[in-house]
């Protein structure tokens, strides 16, 4: 299986919630909404979605929970770029080991072990 880990799918639509919800009155929700968007958008690439969904939601609805979270995401937004961008060149190109002919070695071996064991 491949693919992110079922947390952080998992904080990423939490992160959405948050945005597309209404804005808490609470200082303890206003803390809890900043720390997840904070954690979800230093986490993983989902911010470069959620940023855009933000600021479209800021650009609708002009209040300053709205602003908040739109410059949380865009400040995360700009570390997940500068990271990814960073990690574009240190990448190791090494070979898998994988070829036709070791491919061949290990069916065959299967095979044959399977005749002498049968």
């Amino acid at each position: 299986m491949s693919g992110p880990p079922p947390d952080k799918c998992d904080m990423g639509v939490l992160a959405a919630l948050v945005i597309v919800s209404t804005p808490p009155r609470s200082l303890s929700g206003k803390l809890l909404d900043s720390m997840l968007l904070v954690l979800v958008g230093l986490s993983g690439p989902q911010v470069l979605i959620l940023a855009p969904v933000a600021a479209w939601r800021y650009w609708r609805e002009r209040t300053a929970a709205m602003r908040r979270n739109c410059l949380i995401l865009a400040v995360t937004s700009c570390c997940a770029i500068f990271a990814l961008i960073h990690s574009m060149g240190s990448r190791l190109t090494l070979p898998l080991g994988a070829s036709p002919a070791e491919g061949m070695r290990i069916i065959g071996g299967q095979f044959t072990l399977g005749f002498f064991w049968a």
